[in-house]
């Protein structure tokens, strides 16, 4: 079933690969604890900074004592490394909770849980399909030349998605606070701030990339260059995605996850069918053109979805407070 090396390397990569699935998980949940009370060091600075850090210092001693590094040692040095961050944040977080909260009898509710958590899986499956479908198509229709090419412009890209994802993780506890109380007025002028202070550096970078698309690509590689057009036709849906705002994560943390997933799943579809039918004619083009229709189209759908259910103007060009300008 394995080659030599797959035998001797792959699958001990593969098993400690899949061992660290679970600690990363409870990573995650303390980092979105610690978002949840608004202590941002404390939510990102292990991950983001602690982990790669630590790595790299452990990769190097191993290195310097061994002569050299297995990737299945790395995979190892990973799970040693998330394994402590896990209890050094742990500890941490339990020593800032609030008294009344850690002397609180523990009570579980699993239904309610699962109620939310469900359609949320289900959505980020979808994401995933969304995100790596127009990848493998080309894969299936084209050469593996025309991978290499559409997956350097599909990366450069996804560096547009900085300053949403930034603004995401820094907002989204607020958004829960003001949600919770009742404060829509607020809340909108929130939502307002976060579109204008996303859609101008990222309209501005995409603008970059769009003129000095070959330029960009070049840095991987003179034959690179042939992907230009398919990088422009991206950042075109990036600059849609920066102007919706905050969609997908207003619907999430205001109860409208199911409707969520259904958008998301309609849009894979479509991102499916649309790669299908024009990736045998325009090649990695046709690719570029179905993921950014698919992309107008669920932060379109969205946007209208959270004026209409719940009141809140979420796109660049929609009634933004003269305040969060």
């Amino acid at each position: 079933m394995f080659s030599d090396g797959a035998e001797k390397f792959g699958l001990p990569a593969l098993v400690a690969g899949l061992a660290g699935i679970p600690l990363l998980a409870v990573l995650r949940c303390q980092m979105a604890l610690a978002r949840g009370f608004e202590w941002p060091l404390l939510a990102f600075a292990p991950e983001l900074l602690a982990r790669p850090l630590i790595l790299i210092g452990l990769s190097l001693i191993l290195y310097s004592l061994a002569g050299g590094v297995l990737a299945v040692q790395i995979l190892i040095l990973t799970q040693i490394t998330v394994v402590f961050l896990v209890v050094i944040q742990g500890v941490l977080l339990r020593y800032r909770l609030p008294r009344e909260i850690r002397d609180t009898e523990r009570h579980y509710e699993q239904g309610a849980w699962f109620t939310v958590c469900l359609p949320l899986a289900i959505l980020t499956g979808f994401e995933v399909v969304n995100e790596r479908v127009d990848l493998l198509m080309v894969g299936a229709f084209l050469q593996t030349s025309d991978v290499g090419l559409y997956h350097a412009a599909s990366r450069i890209a996804g560096v547009l998605l900085i300053f949403l994802s930034t603004a995401n993780a820094i907002v989204a506890p607020v958004i829960a606070r003001l949600n919770a109380a009742g404060e829509r007025e607020k809340l909108q002028q929130l939502v307002g701030r976060v579109i204008v202070g996303v859609f101008v550096p990222t309209a501005l970078l995409a603008v970059g990339l769009v003129v000095f698309s070959e330029q960009a690509l070049a840095l991987f590689g003179p034959e690179f260059v042939d992907a230009s057009r398919a990088l422009q036709l991206l950042c075109i849906a990036q600059i849609v995605n920066a102007g919706a705002g905050p969609v997908l994560l207003l619907m999430n943390m205001m109860g409208l996850q199911n409707e969520s997933a259904k958008i998301f799943g309609v849009a894979a579809l479509v991102n499916a069918g649309l790669n299908a039918l024009l990736i045998p004619l325009y090649e990695i083009e046709g690719a570029a053109v179905a993921t950014g229709v698919s992309i107008i189209l669920w932060n379109v759908w969205m946007a209208l979805a959270v004026r209409r259910r719940l009141g809140i103007a979420s796109y660049i060009l929609g009634r933004v407070p003269k305040n969060a300008i």
